[in-house]
């Protein structure tokens, strides 16, 4: 595989990836206000919090997204790691996570 085709990989999907969380992170935050009754200036605020996570969210994903991602490289590489058992570990963890937010959410 081309080096500069993957780093243009890499850095698509950490942005995609950061867009979408920040972008989730602040509706959340905006969901709250709504609820509480005080729909003023979202758009600002919107723009704000997408932006103070978009900081936080992106250097997450741009230094440990992309330690893990070449770390599973390798080791698919290397014949320790089938696609079906990192699938599965994928499956597993996501869904792990979405069990625990939405406990603590609702």
């Amino acid at each position: 595989m081309d080096v500069e085709s993957l780093v243009k990989r890499k850095i698509t999907v950490s942005y995609v990836t950061t867009m979408v969380t920040s972008i989730f992170l602040a509706y959340l935050y905006m969901d709250d206000g709504i609820k509480a009754g005080t729909p003023f200036n979202l758009g600002g605020e919107f723009l704000g919090w997408l932006s103070i996570y978009s900081m936080y969210v992106g250097a997450i994903v741009l230094i440990y997204g992309n330690l893990i991602s070449v770390g599973i490289k390798y080791l698919q590489k290397n014949g320790l790691l089938n696609i079906h058992g990192f699938t599965f570990c994928f499956i597993v963890f996501w869904v792990y996570l979405m069990v625990c937010f939405f406990r603590k959410r609702h």
